[in-house]
């Protein structure tokens, strides 16, 4: 029982982090450049 409440806990803990980082933290959208804008980006 308690490896799941841990389990539980860290995936609570993780969600919660990873909200708050990103309203913290926003991610800039690409800006498009003409023909290139239709072509997926280099991996």
């Amino acid at each position: 029982m308690m490896d799941i409440s841990i389990v539980a806990f860290y995936l609570v803990y993780a969600f919660v982090f990873n909200i708050a980082y990103d309203r913290v933290f926003p991610v800039r959208p690409l800006k498009a450049h003409g023909r290139a804008a239709g072509r997926a980006l280099p991996a």
